[in-house]
């Protein structure tokens, strides 16, 4: 074996310090990117949370009559003072597979609380709008082509989605999706229906 001069020692000295000291950088670079991750979870749920129950119309909210056109282009005002009672919004879009898939469903949640409510669907595209309402049947007054601001105040967005609206215009029940599990139970339970079908079956 080779004697350890004094360089030797002082050299291998140097090399732990320096491996130490780049292990501590690796671990608090560690460190800091578990924290970044945190903190993007963080911020990723809250947004969740915005796109989710924070842009869903809470119960009693207060809402204005739409104003858009009918299936002919022409003017039509949807105004919940005039309804012979609460109004049925039904909110959807003509291209929307969940919205096919809904469609006997709705057609019986129609026949059962016909006379009660006054139902409207509101598409909120014209794209292929004439098409689907001759072939879905749904015994209600069409709007579409509403401004923008409608859609932010009533915080529209994933099709399909319910709201029962009262003739003081507040939100009695707002229910976003097809009718399936929770919001199936919910629709049957509040308006004392029993859905012929429900989410992923035939027209």
């Amino acid at each position: 074996m080779l004697p350890v001069t004094g360089a030797a020692v002082l050299l291998r000295r140097s090399v732990a310090r320096h491996f130490a000291a780049a292990v501590l950088a690796v671990l608090m670079a560690s460190v800091c990117v578990n924290g970044l991750l945190i903190w993007r979870v963080a911020v990723l749920r809250a947004r969740l949370a915005y796109l989710t129950e924070d842009r869903i119309l809470a119960t009693n909210a207060k809402v204005l009559p739409i104003v858009g056109n009918d299936l002919d282009g022409k003017p039509y005002t949807v105004n919940y003072a005039r309804s012979a009672g609460p109004t049925i919004l039904y909110v959807f879009s003509p291209s929307c597979g969940w919205c096919r898939r809904n469609l006997r469903d709705v057609r019986e949640l129609l026949r059962v609380s016909s006379g009660k409510y006054t139902a409207v669907g509101l598409s909120l595209t014209r794209d292929g709008l004439s098409e689907y309402v001759s072939a879905s049947g749904l015994p209600m007054q069409f709007i579409t082509d509403i401004p923008p601001s409608t859609v932010m105040g009533y915080r529209l967005g994933g099709t399909p989605q319910t709201i029962v609206i009262s003739k003081s215009g507040r939100v009695l029940r707002n229910w976003r999706g097809a009718y399936g599990g929770e919001v199936r139970a919910e629709v049957e339970s509040y308006f004392g229906v029993h859905l012929p079908d429900g989410v992923g079956t035939r027209q």
